[in-house]
């Protein structure tokens, strides 16, 4: 590895006319950091336990691949150097640059009167635009809002429009082993860039969702916690949102992440594909206890999937109740694309080897667009304890058109239900080949994946349906319809079987 300087930052004890090369002749501010011209190697460095107030800013910083910018921490103990850029658009800023990693440091931004100019309306604890090659890790975010509130679709008229990491214009970009709480708006938020990583997060009081990519592909969110998206503990908050959801985006892959406690008057999920997305795969994630819902696939999406996930107690939110303007939903494929544009689709979606659980005193709701062209419900644990309801009339373009209008190519097929008549007569769909039965789940009810291991093999047990492409549909899934693992990482072999959990001998 090229061999760079390292350049030291120390709010307390630092001077800007030192040189910066050792600790002992540190930088103060930074601004003078953000002065300097930077070259493949160097690394930036602020010492460890002090508090900085601005934004440190790159541009045009080439690192390379052997040899990145790196910014960092230094000096003795575990509290990491913090950065409070109230008043700027950002604690950290990365423009038009190469290879750059960002790790070890904590950002706040809380309002304050606008220094950056678009500081007033947009705040960001880290934000990176048209640059490539560049890793932020282990960074703690939180308390990032802008200085006024503005226009918004939220709980409230306004929200103060605050994001943990911000993303733009680049390319091969990696999020990793983050903390983002208590922002306005997004926890990690991504437009118009492609080969995304985002692992091992955790989000938790968003005002809106933990992740949420727009125009974006080739992306993969793994093994992320996103809990209470949408949350108003702030009323500054957005309070509205799905743990993540995706726009416009192409290529991207879901997989073991944690998506819990979403609240919002609509969507607000555990994940949903809005529309004008394709080759979407939602597989062996955890959602539970998320208002909105489970499974949601909007307008022009094509060939996108859930699968191999576990649901535990989503789309209990009601119509009507605490200003929501759409009821929750455990599955719901819908015409929606954008206010202004006739309902079209969604085309040719994959629903298989999901469990799902609701308790005995909630209802679960079922939508399906007159639109839907192709959808395979096949193999799911459809474990619905209390009344089910078909909801097609929640969608008001669709509510005038119902009587002659039905979706085409549907099947729902191998599916298990807990009592007769689980799917609402109003759905008009039926299984071709329902099972009816108590899954024996180990602990119902419980939080954990764990607890919903089933026993009952008579019912389970190489009863699945082998799953081929939807007729009429040429691509399937890219990344291929055969899972080799079940949610806990088991082999499926032979005939799967039905649910998420491929029950062992």
């Amino acid at each position: 590895m090229a061999s760079g300087a390292s350049y030291h930052v120390d709010s307390e004890k630092g001077s800007d006319e030192s040189h910066g090369l050792s600790p002992r002749k540190a930088w103060k501010t930074l601004t003078k950091a953000s002065s300097a011209t930077y070259r493949a190697g160097d690394r930036i460095l602020l010492r460890r336990g002090t508090l900085f107030r601005g934004k440190l800013e790159l541009k045009g910083a080439k690192g390379s691949e052997k040899a990145p910018i790196v910014i960092d921490a230094y000096g003795p103990g575990d509290e990491p150097p913090k950065i409070d850029s109230a008043g700027y658009i950002a604690g950290v800023a990365i423009e038009e640059c190469e290879h750059v990693e960002a790790r070890n440091v904590e950002i706040t931004s809380d309002g304050g009167k606008e220094i950056d100019p678009p500081a007033r309306t947009d705040r960001y604890g880290i934000l990176v635009l048209k640059s490539s090659h560049v890793a932020v890790d282990a960074l703690r975010i939180s308390d990032v809002f802008a200085t006024v509130q503005t226009k918004s679709e939220g709980k409230d008229k306004t929200t103060a429009y605050g994001h943990g990491v911000r993303l733009m214009d680049s390319d091969h970009l990696i999020v990793s082993d983050c903390v983002i709480e208590k922002v306005g708006r997004y926890g990690i938020n991504a437009i118009r860039c492609q080969s995304v990583e985002v692992r091992d997060n955790r989000t938790d009081n968003t005002g809106c969702s933990g992740v949420q990519m727009s125009r974006c592909r080739d992306v993969v969110i793994r093994g992320n916690r996103f809990d209470h998206p949408g949350s108003f503990i702030d009323e500054r908050m957005h309070g509205r949102g799905s743990g993540s959801w995706v726009w416009g985006c192409e290529n991207v892959l879901y997989e073991k992440n944690e998506f819990l406690n979403a609240k919002g008057k609509a969507d607000s999920c555990g994940v949903h594909i809005d529309f004008n997305c394709r080759n979407v795969v939602v597989q062996r994630c955890f959602s539970m206890n998320n208002e909105g819902g489970f499974i949601e696939i909007l307008g022009n999406d094509c060939n996108c999937a859930y699968r191999y996930n576990i649901s535990v107690n989503d789309g209990f939110r009601r119509k009507g109740k605490d200003g929501a303007h759409q009821e929750g939903k455990v599955l719901w494929l819908s015409g929606f694309c954008g206010a202004k544009n006739p309902p079209s689709g969604p085309f040719n979606s994959y629903i298989y080897n999901n469990t799902i659980y609701v308790k005995e005193d909630a209802r679960s709701c079922f939508s399906i667009s007159p639109t839907a062209r192709g959808a395979l419900v096949a193999n799911n644990i459809f474990h619905l304890l209390g009344p089910t309801v078909d909801v097609l009339g929640d969608q008001k373009k669709y509510k005038a058109k119902r009587k002659n209008a039905k979706a085409s190519n549907v099947v729902f097929m191998n599916n298990v239900y807990a009592r007769d008549s689980v799917l609402p007569a109003g759905l008009r769909q039926w299984d071709s080949r329902a099972i009816v039965g108590d899954s024996g789940f180990s602990k119902p009810g419980g939080d954990r994946p764990e607890d919903y291991v089933p026993t009952n093999t008579e019912i389970l047990k190489d009863r699945g349906a082998n799953i081929g492409k939807i007729p009429g549909d040429d691509i399937g899934l890219t990344i291929g319809l055969n899972m080799a693992k079940d949610f806990f990482g088991n082999p499926i072999e032979g005939a799967p079987d039905v649910g998420a959990v491929e029950l062992q001998e």
